[in-house]
């Protein structure tokens, strides 16, 4: 009876112990193939137990698959890496105990992305995003702008062009944001990069001959006295004025604005630039009195008298009660009196 007793109890000591061991055991089987379901060798995947950061790793055959057994049973971490591949990651599997013979271990099949389509939708996402912080930070800057708060609309414009360099309208209201603080090294800086993109722009190839010239005068003043014209000054100004023809030839037609830009050209002695401005700012609006008594003026400056004269002559037929009256007077008289000479 002893022995029989013993040997119930030495069986089922057994039993446990065996059924305690394929408790302890799991394995895990499977395929790894890209999204057009060929097979992909070569993948390394790793099983993270996340209980107590166990790895075990395993690589798929030429086929794509793969088998990995001796592991313990519960949650896992998988991360599949292959080259040319995204690397596959998923957190939360479950792996249970299975046969000894692996007939009845659970499948894990991983379809993978190439790492080119995963990085352009990876792309595309962080491009939905930044539109959206795009679109708040242009609302914000234009309403800055139009409240002439220029530093916000300028810390704003900022912003944008960090998420998107490419943005013309952005890298122009930055620019004149500038121009409106006077800062008109910065200006420039901003003009050129908006033109990098739109060259052919006539706002901005306008502003940038105006910032290019009032960064040149904001130094003269700076140093309180006449400056000779330096090779690169020469440079400078030249440049304005290829942007300033530019800006005509692509037609720009603010007659306040190209008013303000003649005045600037011909301070910088630039007088056959200052008078074309002063000839299209009168061209788009022939009752601008001022551009038109400045159009004639810089004929008298360029020797063109007879020309000179026939325009204040049209002035004060036309405005024989205009502002400028005494000033066309008395530059007729010297104009005959010149003409008399000649």
């Amino acid at each position: 009876m002893l022995k029989k007793a013993t040997f119930i109890f030495i069986l089922v000591s057994l039993t446990a112990i065996h059924s305690y061991g394929q408790e302890q055991i799991a394995s895990v089987k499977g395929t790894v193939k890209n999204e057009e379901g060929n097979p992909i060798s070569g993948a390394r995947i790793t099983f993270i137990y996340l209980q107590q950061n166990l790895k075990a790793e395993t690589e798929t055959n030429k086929d794509g698959e793969y088998v990995r057994a001796g592991l313990r049973p519960g949650v896992y971490k998988v991360i599949v890496e292959a080259e040319g591949y995204a690397i596959w990651e998923k957190e939360g599997i479950h792996i249970r105990a299975g046969e000894t013979d692996m007939g009845g271990a659970p499948k894990l099949d991983i379809i993978m992305e190439t790492a080119e389509k995963a990085k352009k939708r990876e792309q595309a996402l962080q491009y939905q995003k930044d539109l959206e912080v795009i679109k708040e930070e242009y609302k914000a800057a234009m309403e800055a702008f139009a409240a002439r708060d220029f530093d916000t609309a300028i810390e704003k414009y900022k912003k944008i062009l960090e998420l998107d360099p490419n943005q013309f309208v952005v890298t122009y209201n930055l620019g004149m944001s500038y121009i409106n603080i006077m800062m008109f090294k910065e200006a420039t800086e901003a003009l050129k990069k908006g033109l990098d993109i739109q060259p052919e722009n006539p706002e901005a190839n306008f502003y940038l001959a105006y910032s290019l010239m009032m960064a040149q005068k904001e130094k003269v003043t700076e140093v309180d006295e006449e400056v000779e014209e330096t090779e690169e000054l020469k440079k400078i100004l030249e440049e304005a004025e290829i942007r300033f023809f530019k800006s005509l030839e692509f037609g720009f037609n603010d007659p306040d604005a190209l008013f303000s830009m003649g005045a600037l050209l011909v301070s910088n002695k630039r007088e056959e630039a200052g008078l074309k401005a002063f000839t299209k700012a009168v061209d788009i609006k022939p009752g601008f009195e001022q551009a038109f008594i400045e159009m004639a003026t810089s004929h008298v400056k360029l020797g063109n008298y007879e020309r000179a004269k026939e325009l204040f002559e049209q002035y004060l037929k036309e405005h024989p009660q205009g502002e400028y009256v005494p000033r066309a007077e008395q530059m007729l008289n010297a104009l005959e009196k010149i003409l008399e000479k000649d």
